[in-house]
């Protein structure tokens, strides 16, 4: 599951068309490609080679990602939607994982088609929020009493 590099424009092309015809909002990162590459900006959009992801998240309805495990750990963090489109190494497995427990969409970022993306945003868009997943209290693991 290795995207090449013009696969992955190709990518940003299809989940840009996709998010035009749902008609939503959307702050897309298009790290070192050409922003040109995902069409028409809407006026209501963010486009940068980078965004503050943790700082977005809170506002998010959805998030749509590669399933590595720094965002979708934010994401679940948050209680977003997850829509994951799993490039490599580890992605695959995580992906299937949050899948199966009810927590995200998957799709096959290589056969993808912006139609197909357009309906997925669509239906995860009326599901209800899932509740935060709250990350570990750090010091009461710390008081806790080692188990043999």
């Amino acid at each position: 599951h290795y995207l090449p590099e013009a696969h992955t424009d190709y990518l940003l092309a299809v989940i840009a068309e996709a998010l035009r015809r749902a008609g939503v909002r959307a702050a897309i990162a298009v790290g070192p490609h050409d922003p040109r590459v995902i069409g028409r900006i809407p006026d209501d959009w963010i486009v940068a080679p980078r965004l503050p992801q943790v700082a977005l998240l809170p506002h998010a309805d959805l998030a749509i990602s590669h399933a590595g495990n720094g965002s979708v750990q934010e994401a679940l963090a948050h209680g977003v939607r997850q829509l994951l489109l799993p490039f490599s190494t580890d992605q695959p497995a995580i992906a299937a994982d949050l899948q199966r427990a009810g927590l995200a969409r998957v799709a096959d970022p290589n056969t993808l088609t912006a139609d197909q993306l357009k309906d997925m945003v669509t239906a995860a868009l009326t599901e209800p929020r899932p509740a935060p997943v709250a990350q570990p209290d750090c010091a009461a693991l710390l008081r806790a009493p080692a188990s043999d």
